[in-house]
């Protein structure tokens, strides 16, 4: 009996303990924790903790193999069940931007060839610099700006003159899809919770080794 008083004495919560102290049971400081005090069933998660899980833990796992081996970041693609590197996401997000401005400025390089022959001014381009330095210097004002008005790069009086003798209404719709397009593509990436182009806007990208270092 007074062995299991002494029992009960050392139990710090619930009744037993209750009563091994009401009996003056004596009281022995417990200088180690039990390791089992955790659910073992299913438990639910948050979305802190899945994030956690699934993307930051890893995430800095592969950010220490990267200090390691000076190798680009390694990140497991949950879509396609394969690993890939932060060099390669960069490449896919810069292939997207590059196919988006092709396709958008495609029809205006035409119109401005067009309206470059329509308003006698190829021998001024040719002056100035030559054909295909004309056509991508407009084309990437007019992907920014949707419009040549205010460029007044060395191109400006020519550039004025072939926009004059062009028709800019397909291109400047193409222009506006394309980007739209382009938008909701990201849209649907910013949507996509493993979607491994996130890792690009998470901080990730600072810590992706020498290959893929700070972007």
């Amino acid at each position: 009996m007074l062995a299991e008083l002494h029992r009960a004495g050392q139990e710090r919560d619930g009744v037993a303990g209750l009563i091994g102290r009401i009996f003056g049971a004596k009281q022995e400081m417990v200088t180690k924790l039990k390791t089992d005090k955790f659910e073992k069933g299913p438990v639910p998660f948050d979305g802190i903790t899945k994030k956690a899980i699934i993307d930051v833990i890893p995430g800095h796992l592969a950010r220490i193999e990267a200090a390691l081996t000076g190798n680009s970041a390694p990140v497991y693609d949950y879509n396609s069940g394969k690993w890939t590197t932060m060099d390669k996401i960069k490449q896919r997000k810069e292939e997207m931007e590059e196919y988006t401005k092709k396709s958008a400025v495609a029809e205006f390089k035409a119109q401005m060839e067009k309206g470059a022959i329509n308003g006698g001014i190829t021998k001024d381009i040719d002056a100035i610099g030559n054909k295909k330095e004309f056509l991508q210097e407009l084309a990437d004002y007019f992907y920014k700006n949707q419009t040549i008005s205010g460029y007044s790069g060395k191109y400006k009086d020519v550039a004025n003159k072939a926009w004059d003798n062009a028709d800019m209404s397909t291109a400047t719709k193409e222009v506006y899809d394309a980007i739209s397009s382009f938008n909701r593509m990201m849209s649907t990436i910013e949507n996509t919770p493993h979607d491994t182009m996130l890792k690009l806007f998470d901080g990730s990208q600072n810590f992706a080794g020498k290959q893929g270092k700070r972007w």
